[in-house]
C-alpha cells in the first residue's frame, strides 16, 4: 500500500486479508499518540508505516516512520513552513506521501513555496525539488504517485500550474505540462496502461476535466472537459472507462463516466453516463468487478452497473465522511467523520456488517498491509 487508495489508486486490497468487519478498542492491536493533526493515510512499506502531519498553526510539517508491529515511532522529521488559508474541515497535512524500496516522496505547498522532498527510508534527505508558490484558498490534498522511474505531481492551484515528472534518483525534472486553472484541484491521478500506446497519467481537474497525458513524454493525448466545479475525489478507471465526480460545498455533485481511448477532445465523443443523485464530491469511488460504489460525504452509500451508470441500490448509513472507501474482501470500509469504521457489503444486496468507533474523529482513508 504505497500511494493514496493502494494499488493505482484503486481502493482495492489484496485478497485473503484477515481482518473483521466488527471490533472492540480493547481489540486494537496498538494505538500512537502523535503530534498534531493530518488528513493523509498511511502508507507501507516492508515493516515501517510512513504518515503525515502538521501542528495546528500550519508552521511545521511532519514525516513520521512507524513500526507496523507495535506503532513505536522509528523517526520524525520535522519541517519549518509557512502557514496557508485552508478549509475549516481540512488539514495541513492531508497529501499522502508515496514510497518505493529506498526512499518516501512527499509535497509540502504554501502561499509562499512549494517542495517535493525525498527521504531514505531511515529519514535522511536524498534531494528536494522546488515546485514554486501552492495558492490555494482551503490547503492542497493532491498526492505524488510513481511510475517506473518517475515521480508524478500534479499541481493544479490559482496559478503557476503544471503537472510534472520528476527523476527518483535525483529531483531532476523530466517533463513539465504548463496547465491552465484558477480552482484548485485536490485530485491525484492513476495510470492507465493502453494496449498499443504508451502509459498515460489520467487527472481530474475543473478547467480539463478529465486529461489523459502521455507518461513518458508529457504531452496532452486527450481530455473530456466534462466538470464545471471543484474536484477533490480521485480517478479511477473501469472496464474502457474512467469515473470520476465534481462537486462543491454548496451542492450540485454528480460523476460522469468518460469511455478510454481516442485523441484530442472527446467530451462529447467519448461520454457513457453521468450521475447526479447522491454523488460523492469528497469521497473517491471504488470499482470492483462490473460494479461501482459510491460513498458520498453525507453518508449515502450506492452501487451501480458500472457500465451503464443504472442503480442498483441506495442506501443512507449515517455519518458524515471526507476519507474514501476501501474494498476488502467482499466489504466496503469507510471511516466517518465522527470516528465510526462502517462495513458494509461490496453486494448487489445492501447489508450492513458492522460498526467501530473509534473514539476520535477522523477525515483518512484506511489502509491495508499484512493483515492488518
Amino acid at each position: 500500500w504505497t500511494r493514496f487508495r493502494g494499488p493505482n489508486g484503486t481502493g482495492i486490497a489484496p485478497l485473503g486479508q484477515d481482518i473483521p468487519s466488527q471490533w472492540t478498542l480493547d481489540e486494537t492491536n496498538w494505538k500512537v499518540g502523535l503530534p498534531g493533526k493530518g488528513h493523509a493515510q498511511p502508507v507501507f512499506w516492508g515493516e515501517r508505516i510512513f504518515l503525515r502531519g502538521s501542528n495546528d498553526e500550519g508552521t511545521k510539517r511532519f514525516v513520521f516512520a512507524l513500526r507496523v508491529k507495535d506503532g513505536s515511532v522509528e523517526w520524525t522529521r520535522e519541517f519549518d513552513t509557512t502557514t496557508q488559508e485552508k478549509h475549516e474541515l481540512s488539514s495541513y497535512a492531508s497529501s499522502t506521501p508515496t514510497v518505493d524500496a529506498d526512499r518516501v516522496y512527499v509535497v509540502f505547498g504554501t502561499p509562499e513555496e512549494g517542495r517535493l522532498h525525498a527521504l531514505d527510508h531511515e529519514g535522511k534527505d536524498v534531494w528536494t525539488t522546488d515546485l514554486g508558490a501552492y495558492d490555494t484558498r482551503h490547503g492542497f490534498g493532491a498526492s505524488p504517485i510513481l511510475l517506473r522511474e518517475m515521480v508524478i505531481v500534479s499541481k493544479e492551484v490559482r496559478a503557476d500550474n503544471f503537472v510534472a515528472a520528476f527523476d527518483r534518483k535525483t529531483g531532476n525534472e523530466i517533463w513539465k505540462l504548463p496547465r491552465e486553472s484558477t480552482i484548485t484541484s485536490y485530485s491525484t491521478p492513476c495510470i492507465h496502461m493502453p494496449e498499443s500506446e504508451n502509459p498515460q497519467i489520467i487527472f481530474n481537474s475543473t478547467v480539463y476535466g478529465f486529461c489523459g497525458v502521455d507518461a513518458l513524454t508529457g504531452k496532452a493525448v486527450w481530455q473530456a472537459k466534462v466538470f464545471d466545479k471543484r474536484t477533490v475525489s480521485s480517478p479511477v478507471l473501469g472496464p474502457g472507462l474512467v469515473i470520476g465526480t465534481t462537486g462543491s460545498g454548496g451542492g450540485g455533485n454528480y460523476l460522469v463516466a468518460t469511455k478510454l481511448g481516442g485523441h484530442g477532445d472527446v467530451t462529447e465523443s467519448h461520454f457513457a453516463y453521468k450521475i447526479r443523485k447522491a454523488a460523492p464530491y469528497v469521497p473517491t469511488p471504488i470499482i470492483k468487478d462490473d460494479r461501482l460504489f459510491l460513498w458520498n460525504s453525507k453518508g449515502i452509500a450506492t452501487c451501480v452497473k458500472v457500465g451503464s451508470g443504472k442503480v442498483i441500490w441506495q442506501k443512507r448509513v449515517g455519518g458524515q465522511y471526507y476519507g474514501s472507501p476501501i474494498w476488502l474482501d467482499g466489504r466496503l470500509f469507510c471511516l466517518s467523520h465522527e470516528g465510526e469504521i462502517v462495513v458494509i457489503a461490496a453486494a448487489d444486496e445492501f447489508k450492513l456488517l458492522g460498526r467501530t468507533d473509534l473514539g476520535e474523529e477522523s477525515h483518512s482513508t484506511p489502509a491495508v498491509y499484512g493483515g492488518r
